[in-house]
């Protein structure tokens, strides 16, 4: 079972996983995940490009226990 996204540490509100899509010229397509979050007072936060939604989670969670 995927571990799930906790909220923001400044506002509790949720984040958000996002998928992007690479498309290189050979034709073949490449994804990483990040997951972003903008708190209602201007705090932004995002992780890294991560290879795996997995990784992208556990990048977030330990951003939001720091």
């Amino acid at each position: 079972m995927a571990e799930e996204l906790k909220p923001c540490h400044w506002c509790g509100r949720e984040a958000t996983l996002c998928k992007q899509k690479f498309y290189v010229l050979d034709g073949t397509t490449h994804c990483r995940w990040h997951v972003i979050h903008r708190c209602r007072n201007g705090n932004y936060a995002e992780t890294k490009l991560c290879g795996t939604k997995t990784e992208a989670i556990a990048a977030w969670n330990r951003r939001a226990e720091q």
